[in-house]
């Protein structure tokens, strides 16, 4: 039952952060106030995550064709980049491990990914115009 209780609790936390995240879309936060279900919620999640990850590879494509960073800093960024991947995933994982086994277990995880790939977004793309 305690369980029960702190898999509801974080995740009425991380749709409440995500929801009212400023790069949070309407359409997004509809989305999780008309799910009922878990499977709903994950839908509503991997809509959000497709929308990120093609505002980020935008905004990585804008890094990389900045030349005048030179092939050293441009090769810091990628390497950050694969770093902060790493990060992501293993924070998530962990934050998703914090109710095991229950159904939330990928909504937690999926709203961490959603939180991590917002706040590298807002990074991202003051990097697009970041004075060298």
């Amino acid at each position: 039952m305690r369980r029960l209780a702190v898999a509801i609790a974080v995740t009425a936390l991380a749709a409440a952060a995500s929801a009212s995240s400023p790069a949070a879309t309407p359409s997004y936060k509809q989305c999780l106030k008309r799910a009922s279900t878990t499977v709903a919620m994950e839908d509503c999640i991997k809509t959000e995550r497709a929308r990120l990850a093609r505002l980020s590879k935008s905004a990585i494509a804008r890094v990389e064709a900045r030349s005048e960073l030179g092939q050293k800093r441009l090769a810091q960024f990628a390497s950050s980049q694969r770093a902060w991947r790493r990060f992501e995933k293993l924070d998530c994982d962990f934050s998703g491990s914090l109710v095991a086994g229950g159904t939330l277990e990928p909504v937690v995880a999926g709203e961490c990914l959603v939180d991590r790939e917002r706040q590298r977004l807002a990074e991202l793309q003051t990097y697009t115009h970041f004075p060298d």
